[in-house]
């Protein structure tokens, strides 16, 4: 159905303000009355969208559906609005019928037209832009919790007088922790019963609350339980969008009207999960991680890798502070290597998905594996990286030269794992969420155990050779990405969750 415009495609600095949790807390202190919606401040706006709409049936399988019940009334527009207000009748009808849900109509609460504001796709460029760089400086906050703790195991040592390995278990617990979180929390945010927008909101609050309790522990084993609570309290920040705005609208207009038959699609379909539904949701993040080849093999090489940093990252103390003499403050500069290579590769990567990929996906021959392509590069890279750092390592070589070395880590990071994840997201979109939990309980359960055993490894092998044993890693896996650019399409054929009409 084709809605005449309603409102301004603008996106003014008054909505992106009420649309921040700031702007709620406003909204509901002021009891409504300030940053009001532009429905609440003109009711004709849902009004005529509602009277235009049809009634609509669930979103169940074709055999559960109830059959349309036929009718010949037709009501006008202001009719259908009245009944709106009052929430009785028999709901808004058109000449194409109404449908009904538990023995009562149910209106869908939809965009207001195609130029609708708070539709993302008409929001202006520099506010998508603002959105997706907070989302970045979110992710990068929380990743870099977890990495950053590295060059202070020292201190952890000599404040608690544990050993190293019980040090290392600071980063191997919270790197747990956002692994294990998303497994439970991302379906659960799939679940229209529970919605997304709670789960990012209060998890992320109380990561950011508990920061406190784990920077003053008075003991080891205080220190080691809120570290892993505050980075599965933070995992959703990675795997969890925000609500859909289908959702919000529908109970603040459900509020507004007092007719409880304006319903969300979402909502709508969570009137028909059963418990079993919900289980199955829980266990689809566990079944497509294990029993999906092409997830298994993906999820496989991603955590190997996500292992090799970790392990990488704990020889940084014993390169710069035992062959080079930093000390604490120093050592954490020396990631600024990794920091720089990420600045220089990430311009480039988005050049391209801007002019290779984005003009691909509307064209009919477009494949999930034509993403795949700069995963060739950054699987060269990244043992590149290792054996250049490790054999550089040494009094003998300027301590510059390893850290330039350390930036093609971030080069080969950027140009796989973004494809990777791509590809994945693309060839599932439908449990694109779930794929992503299981994908971060791999990775991190990797990234937890590897640096158990780093600081012996290069103790006993020496960093040279133990990073060319992290190299080998690497270097076994660098085939996986053209093979699935080459056979991706067969492969995608013979399973039967993936994509196949592409």
């Amino acid at each position: 159905m084709t809605m005449t415009p309603t409102t301004s495609t603008r996106t003014s600095p008054y909505s992106q303000l009420r649309d921040t949790q700031f702007g709620h807390l406003v909204r509901f202190l002021s009891g409504y009355k300030y940053l009001r919606y532009p429905d609440e401040v003109d009711p004709s706006l849902w009004r005529k969208a509602m009277a235009r709409d049809d009634t609509i049936k669930p979103n169940m399988q074709s055999d559960e559906r109830e059959k349309p019940v036929d009718t010949t009334d037709q009501t006008t527009n202001a009719s259908s609005a009245n009944n709106l207000n009052s929430g009785d009748g028999d709901g808004a009808r058109t000449s194409q019928g109404h449908f009904v849900e538990d023995g009562k109509d149910v209106h869908l609460v939809d965009w207001y037209g195609p130029d609708d504001p708070e539709n993302p796709q008409n929001w202006s460029s520099n506010w998508k832009l603002l959105v997706t760089l907070q989302i970045c400086v979110l992710n990068f906050a929380f990743y870099i919790a977890s990495s950053i703790y590295v060059p202070g195991e020292p201190s952890i040592m000599a404040e608690f007088g544990v050993s190293e390995t019980v040090a290392t278990l600071g980063l191997s617990l919270f790197t747990l922790g956002y692994g294990t979180g998303p497994m439970f929390l991302s379906p659960l945010s799939e679940m229209p019963t529970i919605g997304r927008s709670g789960i990012y909101f209060w998890t992320f609050l109380f990561f950011v609350l508990l920061q406190l309790p784990t920077g003053y522990a008075v003991n080891m084993p205080m220190f080691l339980v809120f570290r892993y609570i505050t980075g599965f309290l933070g995992s959703p920040a990675l795997a969890t969008g925000g609500a859909t705005i289908a959702d919000i609208r529908a109970k603040r207009l459900r509020k507004a009207t007092g007719n409880k038959r304006l319903k969300s699609q979402s909502e709508i379909d969570a009137a028909h999960h059963t418990l079993r539904d919900d289980l199955v949701v829980l266990g689809r993040a566990f079944t497509l991680t294990f029993f999906e080849p092409i997830v298994f093999l993906w999820d496989l090489y991603t955590a190997l890798l996500y292992g090799v940093l970790f392990t990488w990252f704990e020889s940084f103390p014993l390169v710069f502070g035992g062959v080079y003499g930093f000390d604490t403050q120093e050592q954490g500069l020396v990631f600024l290597g990794i920091f720089v290579g990420g600045l220089v590769t990430l311009p480039l990567f988005m050049l391209w998905i801007r002019h290779g990929i984005v003009p691909k996906f509307t064209q009919p021959t477009f494949k999930p594996e034509m993403v795949l392509p700069p995963a060739f590069f950054g699987a060269a890279s990244l043992p590149v990286c290792l054996f250049w750092y490790g054999w550089s390592a040494r009094k003998s070589v300027h301590w510059m030269v390893p850290i330039v070395g350390s930036s093609f880590f971030a080069v080969g990071i950027i140009t796989l794992f973004n494809p990777v994840m791509t590809y994945l997201g693309i060839a599932y979109p439908k449990y694109a969420a779930s794929i992503f939990a299981g994908n971060a309980l791999f990775r991190a359960s990797f990234g937890a155990i590897f640096p158990l055993f780093a600081r012996q490894l290069f103790q006993r092998l020496g960093i040279g050779p133990g990073n060319s044993l992290l190299a080998g890693i690497a270097v076994c896996f660098m085939p996986l990405p053209y093979i699935f650019y080459k056979n991706g399409v067969k492969i995608r054929h013979m399973s039967r969750n993936a994509r196949h009409d592409v």
